[in-house]
């Protein structure tokens, strides 16, 4: 009986030992991302680009224009050995962020920032064993944006935040997911509902609209018509003045973005930036869409 109990024990044992093993297991394959260089010049950091399971040493150098207005170069060395060489760049700042999918799926992401923090450089690149290089796998700044950040990467997927303003809406945020191959990195759609008003962040003008926008509730101040797709010919109903609409969806076609609404279980399409103001009045912010937004918009 003792010793029936003992091998019972024995096995249980095993079996949590087995169970740790494979949580560990899968921990350590898991996804991740992090910073691996931020403001700072010649810094070297240790990760794996090389795809062999040992730890790769990357350098990473900035060289400023003549005039020190500007980088002129930034640079990224493997092992010692010149990776890449990005030149005449117009960034005031670089960040890099190190993306390892998988065993066979680790990237950098190398973004450069200028004034306002606009991103005039953003990219994802492999490294290629054969050619010790970067190559690149995906542009971001083909969407156009202000800026566009990664938040989450899984074995097969990268997710990206871009950030952007409007004279309709004024700034928001959206996301878009790429699928990841061992060959390419490719956007899944360029409609998200993953969409948000950041004006609710903003309470200065004191009108108490920020807590419409937190919602992405728009409150209409001068009537309009709404599409029922982004051709914007057919009208699908006008907003009246005074009349609430919910931002629920994007769309961005050839480099134009497109804007979705929702009032009374109707939907209605708008092309963003085709409103203009009105500056030859003391009050231009009486000429927008939106009560509010003007106030709240940067530049």
């Amino acid at each position: 009986m003792k010793m029936g109990c003992f091998l019972q024990s024995l096995m249980v044992g095993a079996l949590f030992l087995a169970v740790g093993l494979w949580i560990g297991s899968l921990t350590s394959q898991a996804a991740s991302l992090k910073q691996v260089y931020s403001y700072k010049k010649e810094r070297s950091v240790k990760v794996d680009v090389t795809r062999d399971g040992k730890k790769d040493t990357l350098t990473f150098g900035e060289k400023m224009d003549s005039d020190n207005n500007y980088i002129d170069k930034f640079t990224v060395k493997v092992n010692g050995k010149n990776a890449i060489a990005l030149k005449n760049t117009g960034a005031l700042y670089f960040g890099v962020y190190y993306l390892k999918l998988s065993a066979k799926r680790e990237y950098l992401q190398i973004a450069g920032g200028a004034e306002n923090d606009y991103q005039v450089i953003n990219r994802i690149y492999a490294y290629n064993n054969k050619t010790g290089k970067f190559e690149k796998k995906a542009d971001i700044r083909k969407i156009p944006c202000r800026l566009a950040d990664i938040t989450s990467v899984k074995k097969n997927k990268i997710t990206v935040k871009f950030n952007a303003q409007y004279n309709e809406v004024g700034n928001i945020e959206w996301k878009y997911d790429y699928k990841v191959t061992d060959k390419k990195i490719t956007l899944v759609s360029r409609t998200s509902r993953a969409v948000a008003s950041t004006l609710g962040d903003v309470d200065y003008p004191g009108d108490g609209y920020e807590k419409l926008f937190a919602k992405n509730l728009f409150k209409v101040q001068n009537a309009f018509s709404l599409y029922t797709d982004i051709s914007c010919k057919k009208e699908s109903f006008t907003a009246e003045r005074d009349a609430l609409l919910k931002l629920s969806k994007i769309r961005m076609e050839a480099k134009k973005m497109y804007l979705m609404f929702e009032m009374d279980q109707k939907t209605g399409w708008i092309q963003a930036d085709t409103h203009e103001f009105d500056f030859s009045t003391d009050s231009p912010q009486k000429s927008g869409l939106f009560y509010g937004v003007f106030d709240r918009m940067a530049g």
